[in-house]
């Protein structure tokens, strides 16, 4: 199960306002990870990026010590050129979100 604390719903309706994310895509987001074309792993936290038609979105989960329960901590489009300069994802990684 995925859970997402008051504050950090907050900061998503605030800082991601006029991009195009929903309610439902907050709600499908277990599909979304499903599917996602790459998955990183970064100490405590996972990373899921994957191409929706052209835009690439990323979506970053904290797992806590216990191991029991994982956080939403951020969900949001990214930018191309900031991928593209993105030295933990590797040639493979990019290739398969269609930014190499």
């Amino acid at each position: 199960m995925l859970y997402q604390s008051a504050d950090t719903t907050i900061k998503q309706i605030v800082k991601r306002d006029g991009q195009p994310i929903t309610a439902l895509d907050y709600l499908d987001m277990q599909n979304t990870l499903d599917n996602a074309q790459v998955v990183q792993q970064i100490n405590d936290q996972k990373i899921a990026y994957w191409n929706n038609n052209g835009q690439i979105f990323f979506v970053v989960i904290k797992t806590t010590e216990q191991r029991h329960e994982n956080y939403l901590v951020s969900f949001r489009r990214a930018r191309i050129s900031d991928l593209k300069k993105d030295k933990t994802l590797t040639a493979e990684e990019k290739e398969k979100l269609g930014v190499a």
